[in-house]
């Protein structure tokens, strides 16, 4: 069951996924820092991600998801030396203090653990 729903919801997202592209650029344009590390929670295809990695080049960016098939997409992009893309959740991954930003956009309603997710997300960032 949960292949079948992950398949509708990649199928979706391919759908509106031009429409969102406005709003990634929007975003990427307000993200208030140029250096250091982001992570992008729930990155999806990583459309965000390649914009704040291309247009700031020393700034890296981690795009994490626990879809294999939004990664498979987001690996078919250029590849980009301040890029990377991770397969897991914020509570799996274990990340302390080893960002400086986070994102997530449009991925709060996919998270099986908000409240686990949030505590793991507050310990990814540094003080």
């Amino acid at each position: 069951m949960l292949c079948f729903v992950a398949a509708v919801a990649e199928f979706l997202y391919r759908i509106t996924e031009p429409a969102l592209a406005p709003m990634h650029r929007r975003i990427g344009a307000e993200v208030p820092i140029e250096r250091g590390r982001l992570l992008d929670v729930g990155c999806g295809p990583g459309r965000l991600d390649r914009l704040l990695a291309a247009s700031c080049p020393e700034l890296e960016v981690v795009g994490l998801d626990e879809s294999e098939a939004m990664l498979r997409q987001a690996a078919r992009g250029p590849s980009l030396p301040n890029l990377e893309f991770r397969l897991g959740t914020l509570a799996s991954s274990r990340f302390r203090e080893d960002f400086d930003f986070g994102v997530s956009v449009m991925s709060f309603h996919h998270w099986e653990d908000p409240e686990a997710d949030l505590e793991a997300a507050h310990a990814a960032l540094r003080p």
